[in-house]
């Protein structure tokens, strides 16, 4: 069974595409998730806990923003999707940390493989080696 998260740069993109996900679903399988200034604590407890749940009527994908990139607690995904260009290797093992299932997927979409690989090795490498590294837009 799926559990994903995709994720878009644009709040503009949020509902919209949670849209044609249930349209062409047929069903209520997909909520958005923004942060603080474009929804209010109560919806997004209300989409997550949705999200969370494996009761009938639960949601089996978010899409969000960065607001579900970092910090928001959501439940073990077997699929992440990244829409848009992942910008930097810290929002690239962000989202992907998400998939914490074995055999999970990892989608990324308008970005270039080889920097995106460059950027994580740079990102993981000075983190084994305690120093820090100037982040580059990949």
């Amino acid at each position: 069974k799926v559990k994903g998260i995709v994720f878009v740069q644009q709040c503009a993109e949020v509902f919209p595409l949670a849209a044609v996900i249930n349209k062409h679903f047929g069903c209520d399988m997909c909520d958005g998730v923004m942060g603080r200034s474009y929804m209010s604590d109560a919806e997004r407890n209300e989409a997550i806990t949705k999200f969370k749940s494996n009761e009938k009527g639960a949601r089996r994908l978010l899409v969000g923003t960065k607001a579900i990139e970092e910090g928001i607690d959501v439940a073990k995904c077997n699929l992440i999707i990244c829409f848009n260009c992942v910008r930097t290797a810290t929002s690239w093992i962000q989202s992907a940390g998400r998939a914490r299932y074995i055999n999970s997927e990892i989608f990324v979409f308008e970005n270039d493989p080889h920097k995106l690989e460059e950027a994580k090795s740079a990102m993981m490498k000075a983190a084994k080696s305690g120093g820090g590294t100037e982040e580059k837009n990949i």
